[in-house]
């Protein structure tokens, strides 16, 4: 499949999730008015927000996780006053996920397109503020230098079977899934995508902690990295999901993005 065939199959995909997460903002709108009104009528407050706190992966069991979050039991759930403002809670915190699995559907999008047209202009966030638009395309164009970087060390080092050997087994189940997940929705076998492109932060995180070896002078080179792509993990997570950055956590993503650069720049000098 040539780029631009790839590029207009991933131009699509996000139009299509643009269009639904239009819809479930829709929806989130609809429901927090209705739990608005609900929680007037009963003179109570909305202090059972899920803002701030990690939903991302409760979705099976995301009924009981709000429950012993907000130590919500069964004698608080009585009236159909109460039923009702916890069904829209719990209506809330789905979509809430539903919202974030789409944004990290669009950012997938975006890196992959990256790779299939060198020239592509990131979309899908004219939503954003300025500053977290660029904080948006610093974080791809960072993930795209960090797999390359990934990729050329490890194959000079073991060019046939580098994936196998250095890559954690745990990394190579989660992104082969998605990789696997991918060419079945899309028939994409002849992209030249490759299943490191499908890797996040915390993925880079763990090759570089479980193989330092390969890439570090020395333990403490080695945290010092690892620590900045922890940081620069948990501010992706912000950035992708819509919230804008502070002033501080700015200037932190800014320090993160430049530091980690010099590294990959050093290594791509030792390693060229």
């Amino acid at each position: 499949m040539m780029n631009r065939e790839l590029a207009s199959i991933l131009r699509n995909q996000i139009q299509d999730s643009l269009q639904k997460k239009g819809q479930k903002r829709y929806e989130l709108e609809n429901v927090e008015k209705n739990l608005e009104s609900l929680l007037l009528s009963m003179e109570e407050v909305d202090d059972r927000q899920i803002k701030g706190i990690d939903i991302s992966g409760k979705k099976d069991g995301l009924e009981l996780f709000l429950k012993n979050n907000f130590d919500i039991t069964d004698d608080d759930l009585v009236t159909k006053n109460e039923k009702l403002r916890f069904a829209l809670e719990l209506k809330r915190a789905e979509i809430t996920i539903e919202l974030k699995n789409i944004d990290d559907r669009i950012a997938s999008c975006n890196r992959r397109m990256m790779i299939a047209d060198p020239s592509f202009e990131i979309f899908g966030n004219e939503d954003y503020d300025p500053r977290s638009v660029e904080a948006y395309n610093k974080i791809l164009k960072l993930e795209k230098d960090l797999r390359n970087l990934i990729v050329n060390i490890l194959e000079n080092i073991d060019r046939k079977n580098w994936w196998k050997n250095f890559i954690p087994e745990r990394i190579q189940e989660d992104v082969g899934k998605l990789y696997n997940e991918e060419l079945a929705r899309s028939n994409l076998q002849f992209s030249g995508l490759r299943e490191i492109d499908f890797a996040d932060f915390s993925h880079y995180e763990q090759i570089f902690k479980e193989k330092p070896n390969a890439f570090f002078s020395g333990e403490e080179q080695t945290w010092a990295i690892v620590s900045k792509l922890a940081d620069m993990r948990k501010l992706r997570n912000a950035v992708m999901h819509g919230r804008t950055l502070s002033d501080e956590e700015f200037t932190k993503l800014q320090t993160c993005h430049t530091d980690i650069m010099k590294f990959v720049k050093e290594l791509e000098r030792k390693n060229g």
